[in-house]
């Protein structure tokens, strides 16, 4: 009879270094965290037809490498010819527009510090005589340009960012008005408002520097799998995460009685955890689930996680052997007030 007992001993460390969706005064917000091309938009749904071109308006937040995929199909593969701009390319100081995806560069220039991770940036592509124009919101200049002597027929749009960078991108905006512009407010959008105008989600939620920040983690596992072949170990389940945000706080007296308010991914701060003895990519770990603030400033985030670990097997008393397996988990930012504290541990046998 076989048999195996897997223990999870829960390591803490400190290393250095989703798309959700939803309506905003007509606009469509999304957001990205790694490097991925998910949502195919249609461009008849993204962009504006004039008589000098087509014209696609968009805003985005992010520290970096802002990536603009223009499409003429949504079955890519990474020879399929495409236009692909990354503004704030390498560390956020040039930017440059690629015939395929990370390769055939059309034209680069150095644009320091164009995106912000704390403001959203606007800009505008403009797709006219077999040129791709490039500049930004308000301004007539053209930044960043290249021609094509046998155009793509462009049919869709896509956004993604870089490895463990978030971006915030807005689109889809009605051409009659900004989606800066205040319309009739309900109460939870004018909380809302009144709770992120002045939030920066890449900070820590505190209001004294000296403020411990602790993420209280407790994993709900559902199924695990051993492959002793490849020495790997899977785990899927739902990470539910608590911690306290200092900036989120509200009396819901004010508001009609709202104590509670629903964010998208990197609307307010989330701790980025990774896997560091991951068998792959070990971050991105979340799903796109929503993160739930209450009025006293806790928060709670559960997302379905499906992390796999590297976890060296020893057969030699099988069919009885015993194999201890360690999930690695770490902030993917140093910092020494930002701490993990584990409310459980996990003992599976089968």
């Amino acid at each position: 009879m076989y048999s195996a007992v897997l223990l999870f001993f829960f390591t803490v460390g400190i290393l250095y270094n989703n798309v959700n969706s939803n309506l905003q005064n007509g606009c469509q917000t999304e957001f990205t965290d790694t490097y991925a091309y998910k949502n195919f938009h249609p461009l008849d749904e993204v962009a504006t037809y004039a008589k000098n071109g087509i014209i696609i308006n968009f805003s985005v937040r992010a520290s970096s490498d802002a990536h603009i995929l223009l499409s003429p199909t949504s079955s890519l593969t990474y020879a399929t010819p495409v236009y692909e701009i990354v503004l704030g390319a390498g560390q956020n100081s040039f930017s440059v527009i690629r015939g395929k995806q990370r390769r055939r560069t059309m034209n680069h220039t150095r644009t320091p510090l164009i995106l912000s991770a704390t403001e959203e940036r606007t800009f505008w592509i403009r797709l006219s005589n077999s040129q791709i124009q490039i500049g930004k919101g308000g301004e007539d200049e053209v930044i960043l340009y290249a021609a094509d002597s046998l155009p793509l027929h462009v049919q869709y749009v896509c956004f993604s960012t870089w490895y463990q960078v978030t971006g915030k991108w807005i689109y889809g905006c009605p051409t009659t008005r900004g989606y800066q512009e205040e319309e009739n407010l309900t109460v939870t959008q004018k909380l809302r408002k009144d709770m992120l105008t002045y939030y920066d989600p890449y900070s820590r939620p505190i209001v004294m520097e000296d403020q411990t920040t602790t993420v209280k983690i407790h994993l709900q596992c559902l199924n695990v799998k051993l492959d002793e072949k490849r020495s790997i170990f899977t785990v899927n389940g739902v990470m539910h995460m608590k911690w306290n945000d200092e900036k989120m706080r509200w009396n819901p007296l004010a508001y009609n009685n709202v104590s509670l308010l629903y964010f998208t991914n990197r609307e307010i701060w989330q701790p980025d955890i990774i896997l560091v003895n991951a068998a792959g990519h070990g971050s991105g770990l979340f799903g796109e689930t929503p993160v739930v603030a209450n009025s006293d400033g806790s928060v709670t985030w559960s997302s379905p996680v499906h992390l796999e670990a590297w976890c060296p097997s020893d057969l030699n008393n099988w069919p009885n052997d015993q194999h201890t397996c360690e999930l690695t988990l770490s902030f993917a930012s140093k910092h020494q007030l930002l701490q993990m504290l584990f409310e459980n541990s996990t003992m599976l046998a089968f």
